[in-house]
């Protein structure tokens, strides 16, 4: 079964952390909560997929709205002017990437413009699943869970249907700019996410991604 998930929603959890001719951006692509179509991918799933999309080089693709334009890769990690490291990797909040943009195409570049304006906001991930289980629990009420899965590339996107699944570009060449239930849960990955984010634009690796590439 193909998977599509709907943009991941983060308040500040894609950076960009290179802009000039060429253009590099981080953020959070999928977490493990309740997506709008309702499945969770388990953190299990998305490290094994991940760990298989980052051996494949060459192959490693970001499109534009899943839309089959490779507009640019994941990269493993980047340095930015200030000698702060960003690593992709999945860590104990979710699968994080860093992405170089293209700029050899037209559509790549017309991407990063959208990207500097603020009209592409968000991240969302492609590929198929191979093992789902309807659950249902007091916490998530009824969802799909996704344990295993191919992952075949992340996609930038506008602000999709979900009203919060957007992003807040923090960094341009380190200058430039139940109901209860599931909102306590959104609220708990938001903060967990953010405090990732703080500690990356500190120069630090969070503790989960940093034992995650301890082991590769």
């Amino acid at each position: 079964m193909t998977l599509r998930t709907s943009p991941v929603n983060h308040q500040g959890s894609i950076s960009i952390v290179k802009a000039d001719n060429d253009l590099v951006i981080a953020g959070y692509a999928s977490v493990e909560m309740v997506d709008k179509q309702g499945d969770l991918i388990t953190r299990g799933a998305l490290r094994d997929a991940f760990d298989s999309f980052m051996k494949a080089d060459g192959f490693r693709n970001v499109q534009l709205a899943h839309s089959n334009i490779q507009v640019g890769s994941v990269i493993p990690q980047y340095t930015d002017s200030d000698g702060r490291v960003w690593k992709s990797g999945v860590d104990d909040a979710g699968m994080f990437v860093v992405i170089q943009l293209r700029d050899d195409i037209e559509k790549a570049r017309e991407v990063a413009s959208e990207i500097r304006k603020g009209a592409l906001r968000g991240f969302s991930i492609g590929g198929q699943a191979f093992k789902r289980m309807r659950k249902s629990d007091q916490q998530h009420g009824d969802y799909t869970e996704i344990s295993k899965l191919e992952l075949h590339e992340v996609t930038i996107c506008e602000k999709g249907i979900n009203p919060e699944a957007t992003f807040r570009i923090l960094k341009e060449d380190t200058s430039m700019t139940g109901e209860n239930d599931a909102l306590s849960e959104l609220s708990n990955v938001l903060d967990r996410l953010n405090h990732r984010m703080d500690a990356m634009e500190k120069g630090e690796m969070p503790e989960g991604l940093k034992e995650h590439m301890a082991d590769k």
